[in-house]
Order: structure tokens, then C-alpha cells, then sequence
């Protein structure tokens, strides 16, 4: 299944078994500290070997790195590997950066159990098969399986799945009687798969499995003759979307008779501004490529720093400019600006990891916890130097430093409420962050050896996959046992019609209320504000319409938001019923603003 020769290797996809719920894991031993190992799901397994994916900030293991024990787990079953060798390592950009792990078990001693017991006392026998594809990914095409019967006629059906070596289909309850002669262990002859209207396998092929589905019969072949082209069918699937995405970009390109001339000329500067430094860098990178990683690294970081400063000037000031001519557009108006934007220049910005994921929402939405911890990272990401240069720079437009200074200002805050609930005898500081993301300020928190606060931490998302993120981050720092984590997966409208009677010391949004309407605002404000206890305080973080980053998130990373200033956030304060004292505070200027509820 893998292959050091990178030209050889499968493109993997996570593992989807019919009718099987239990996913499949590793299990790893690490040498340092003794006894610890690590666990990671499984993405793609053969007979041969696994891939999985490894988060960046845990690691990586080097190509030619030799490991023992490998245990490969599927619900209560366990199969054991005494060695395996990683045969490739490479970034990955889905969730987060991480790198894409694949290991090759040694010749002669990957026979699952290899004489071992699982914990049930029985011999480990786990079946790995390469990876099914449904016919789902083949699109509306046709997907025909024919072959001859015993009687000497033909039979055709509509292909369920398929894999390098295998296929399977169904056999509907009104079509069963006439194939009652299937057995497991025939071998059908002539059997012809047709995808589309291209012939893909003609030859023989053995039947494996029969198995009822509902009133049907399912069943699956193994090919004699020859294997499936697996990328070439998967590409045929494709072909549909490939020619409707053709004739949607060959619709698209008069647009530009309907762009404004200032914004052209704009989007030409900034191309030929970024193709000549694209060119240059390149150069650059083949001097660099056969030298010592460390000190490739260390060059790149000195000639990135030596060009930032002039590139963000640069850039800053097209945007800008930008901002000025999209402001006032109609809707219809400003997707026709930013699609030519897209068009023009997105083959050179998606080479920042930063840009690419934003344009993606791998998550189905902007602003996830991947993007925040890019943006609080702050560093040269990417796999070219002027990936590495746009995304540098996208981490220090005003927006993404607001995301940076937010952080600091509520871990200031907490820090400054942790020194007045220490003056209180008994007493626990209670905080909670709604939308937390990643929670970086606590994290940070957590880095204070000085902290000595009996609190209580309630961290809320709707999204399980940034709090499943957190938990694991901060169990890594949490040395503190003053300090008390709950983690909480709810929607806003569930926690709108969810009354408490807990109460809180401090509550803050920073990130949300960007997203969601005028209503909506005023009904998460009166929620919160009802859970404070009667010193508590509320921050409320918001966008301001003086963004100046604003052309550059909308145009390059298709990220919207809605824009309030101080006058607007007042407004939710109608219904408000209780006394209280606010107050405003600048995190950037022009860019965002805090609001300060205080009981």
C-alpha cells in the first residue's frame, strides 16, 4: 500500500466500511516518557501498512524512523505488528496543519496476531482491505456490472461500491429469482464494468460475498484478470463537475465588463506585483533546496524578514484602496468585484495554508478554531516562500491583530478579577467564554506559574471539534489543581432557551456576535447578562465598520462579517431590565470595540 517512491503512492481516503460503525485506531508506544504511547485514528490501512494523521503541534516522525508494537485496534479486537517502518511524512492542511503519517509493517512479521491473544483471549485475526469507493463519488454516470449466468444470458446491475481489486452490487428482490445460482466461490465468466460509456475491467471474477440488504441481495466479486484503475474511475466521476465548473468559468469571464476600471487596474498591479516576486523567491528555493533543514529554515526566515515589512506596506495600501471601492457596492455588485478578484489572483494567494483554509471551511464555516490558532501562531506557513509571505502577512492585517490583542486583554482580565476574588475569603472565580474556539487565553492562563486562584472555568462552543481540541491542549498544560475546566457543546439557540442558575464572575464573547442578527444579539446579551453574579462582568467583543482589513477578508478569503459600531451595540440594551454600568473599550482602533457590562 505505500511506497517511499512518492509517484507510486495511493491518494489515501479515510476508511468507510459498509455496515461497520467501529473505526479503526493505532496505537503507538513513544520511548520517552517510559510507558506513554499515543493513539490516532486511522485514515487508510491494506494488508501492508497505515497512514494517520499527526497535529503539527504534537509532531512528527522523521521517513526511515523504525517502530515496535505497533497494536492496531477495531472496536474489541486488536491486531499486533513487531515492526513497522514510516515511509513518508508531509503536511497536510484539513484540520489544522498536521502531518500525514505513513507507516509500512516489515516484510514477514505483519500477520495480524502473529501469535499474540486480544483482550477477549481469542488469536487477533483483524481483515484489512484497501479503501471502498461508493458510487456516490461517481456522480449521476453510469456504474454497470454484466455478467454471464449459468444459463448462458446476460445479466447487468448497477455497481454499489468498488475498490482496486474488487467491486460490489446489488441484486434488487423482484430481480433475485433468476440469479439463485450465485454461490460463494463461483467464478463468473465475462464480466464486463462499464463506467459512463467507457469498458473499465472485462474478464473473470470470483464472488466472495453474498449478504441480504433489506429484500436484496448484495453481492461482492473479487477481479481475476486484472485491477481497477482506481484514480482514473474516480476521475471519470468527476468529469460531470469538471465540465459544469467549465461552464461556469467560461460564463463568468465577461464579468469583467462589468468591474469598475479603478479595481482593475488594482488587481493587475497587485498580479504582477506578486507573479515577479513569485518568480524571484522561486529562484531562491532552488538555491535552497539541497541544503541542511535547519539551515534551510534559518536562510528562509532572513530573506522572509528582510521582504515583510515592504510586502505588507505594499499590500496593505492595494487594500485599502479596495476597501474604498467595494464599501458602498449592491450585493449583486460586489460578488461580480470579488469573483474577478478570485479569478485573477487566487492561483498565487491560495499558496498561504491561511488563505486555502479560509477559502475551504473545512469546517463549513468561517473562523473556525484552525483558522485562530493560525492567526495566533503568527508564523511563516506555507510550502512556498510566498505562501510563506502571504500568510505572514494575513496574520498582521488589523483584524487577525485584533484577534491577538482580544486574547491578551481577557487574559489581562482575568488575571486582574483573580487578584480581587484572592482579597475574598472562600472564594471561587467563576469564568465563562462563549464561542470559545480554541481559548487561547486560557491556555495562557494556565502558563502562569503565579496563579493561585481557586476558579472554575466553563468553556462553550457548538462546535465538539474545538472543544475535543481544547481538552486535549490544556490537559497537556493543566498542572494547577486550583483550576477547574468544564467543557460545554451547545448552540446559541439552545443556550438562549436554556436557563441557569449558575452564576458568573466574568462572561465574554469575542467572536461571535459578528455572525449572527440584530435579534439574535439582543437575546444572547439578555442570557448572559442574566447568568452574571453581582459583581460580575460582561464583554462583549465586535467588529467595527472602520475595518480596515475588511476588502482583504471578503475579496481573498470570502469571510464576512457584520459590521456594528458603539451606537448599534447600545441599541441591543433595550431590553435590558436590570441596572447596570457600560463602557467601551478600543482593542484596535477603528477595527473592534469591546463592550463593558457591569452589574
Amino acid at each position: 500500500m505505500l511506497s517511499k517512491d512518492k509517484t507510486d503512492k495511493r491518494k489515501s481516503k479515510r476508511l468507510k466500511l459498509e455496515n461497520h460503525s467501529e473505526k479503526y485506531y493505532v496505537e503507538i508506544p513513544l520511548s520517552i516518557p517510559k510507558g506513554a504511547k499515543f493513539k490516532k485514528e486511522i485514515i487508510d490501512i491494506s494488508d501492508e501498512g497505515i497512514s494517520f494523521l499527526m497535529p503539527e503541534e504534537e509532531g512528527f516522525f522523521l521517513v526511515n524512523t523504525p517502530l515496535t508494537d505497533i497494536t492496531v485496534i477495531k472496536g474489541g479486537r486488536k491486531a499486533y505488528f513487531p515492526r513497522a517502518m514510516v515511509v513518508y511524512s508531509e503536511k497536510v492542511y484539513e484540520e489544522g496543519i498536521s502531518h500525514r503519517i505513513g507507516l509500512q509493517f516489515v516484510k514477514d512479521t505483519h500477520f495480524p496476531g502473529a501469535g499474540k491473544k486480544s483482550v477477549s483471549g481469542q488469536t487477533a485475526k483483524l481483515r484489512f482491505r484497501l479503501p471502498r469507493y461508493g458510487n456516490k463519488q461517481l456522480g449521476n454516470i453510469n456504474k454497470i456490472v454484466t455478467f454471464k449466468n449459468n444459463a448462458g444470458t446476460y445479466n447487468s446491475y448497477e455497481m454499489l461500491n468498488f475498490s482496486k481489486y474488487g467491486l460490489a452490487f446489488m441484486i434488487k428482490e423482484a430481480e433475485i429469482e433468476e440469479s439463485e445460482t450465485l454461490r460463494v466461490g463461483e467464478v463468473l465468466e465475462d464480466v464486463q464494468v462499464v463506467i459512463g460509456y467507457k469498458k473499465v475491467y472485462e474478464g473473470r471474477a470470483a464472488v466472495i460475498d453474498l449478504r441480504e440488504q433489506g429484500r436484496a441481495l448484495v453481492v461482492g466479486l473479487k477481479l481475476e484478470e486484472s485491477m481497477l484503475e482506481v484514480d482514473k474511475i474516480l476521475y471519470m466521476g468527476k468529469s460531470e463537475d469538471i465540465k459544469n465548473d467549465l461552464k461556469e468559468f467560461l460564463h463568468m469571464l465577461p464579468i469583467g465588463n462589468k468591474v469598475s476600471g479603478e479595481f482593475k487596474q488594482i488587481v493587475a498591479d497587485m498580479r504582477y506585483y506578486l507573479e515577479s516576486i513569485e518568480a524571484k523567491l522561486n529562484k531562491e528555493e532552488i538555491r535552497l533546496a539541497n541544503l541542511d533543514l535547519g539551515l534551510k529554515h534559518n536562510i528562509e526566515k532572513d530573506i522572509l524578514n528582510a521582504v515583510i515589512k515592504s510586502f505588507t506596506k505594499t499590500m496593505n495600501a492595494w487594500f485599502l484602496k479596495l476597501n474604498d471601492l467595494i464599501k458602498n457596492l449592491k450585493k449583486e455588485e460586489h460578488e461580480i468585484h470579488k469573483k474577478y478578484f478570485q479569478n485573477q489572483l487566487h492561483h498565487l494567494l491560495l499558496q498561504s495554508p491561511f488563505i486555502r483554509r479560509a477559502v475551504d471551511r473545512p469546517f463549513g464555516y468561517s473562523g473556525d478554531y484552525g483558522i485562530i490558532n493560525m492567526i495566533n501562531g503568527n508564523a511563516y506557513d506555507g510550502e512556498t516562500l510566498l505562501g510563506k509571505l502571504l500568510s505572514k502577512h494575513g496574520y498582521n492585517v488589523d483584524a487577525a491583530q485584533v484577534v491577538r490583542l482580544r486574547t491578551k486583554y481577557i487574559k489581562d482580565l482575568i488575571l486582574e478579577k483573580g487578584k480581587q476574588s484572592l482579597k475574598k475569603e472562600n472564594s471561587l472565580l467563576r469564568v465563562l467564554s462563549v464561542g470559545c474556539g480554541p481559548a487561547k487565553e486560557v491556555e495562557g492562563l494556565l502558563k502562569e506559574d503565579s496563579w493561585n486562584v481557586n476558579s472554575e472555568f466553563c468553556l462553550l462552543d457548538f462546535d465538539e471539534r474545538a472543544l475535543f481540541y481544547i481538552e486535549e491542549k490544556l490537559f497537556k498544560r493543566k498542572r494547577n489543581s486550583s483550576i477547574k475546566i468544564n467543557f460545554l457543546a451547545e448552540s446559541i439557540k439552545s443556550m438562549i432557551k436554556n436557563r441557569t442558575e449558575q452564576k458568573y464572575n466574568l462572561i465574554y464573547t469575542l467572536g461571535l456576535l459578528d455572525y449572527l442578527s440584530e435579534n439574535v444579539c439582543k437575546k444572547v446579551l439578555k442570557s448572559l447578562f442574566d447568568r452574571l453574579d453581582s459583581d460580575g462582568t460582561l464583554i462583549i467583543g465586535q467588529y467595527a465598520p472602520g475595518n480596515s482589513s475588511r476588502a482583504y477578508m471578503e475579496l481573498a478569503l470570502d469571510w464576512y462579517l457584520i459590521y456594528r459600531d458603539n451606537d448599534d451595540m447600545l441599541e441591543w440594551l433595550e431590553i435590558m431590565d436590570e441596572q447596570f454600568k457600560n463602557s467601551f473599550h478600543a482593542i484596535l482602533k477603528d477595527t473592534c470595540n469591546c463592550l463593558i457590562l457591569s452589574r
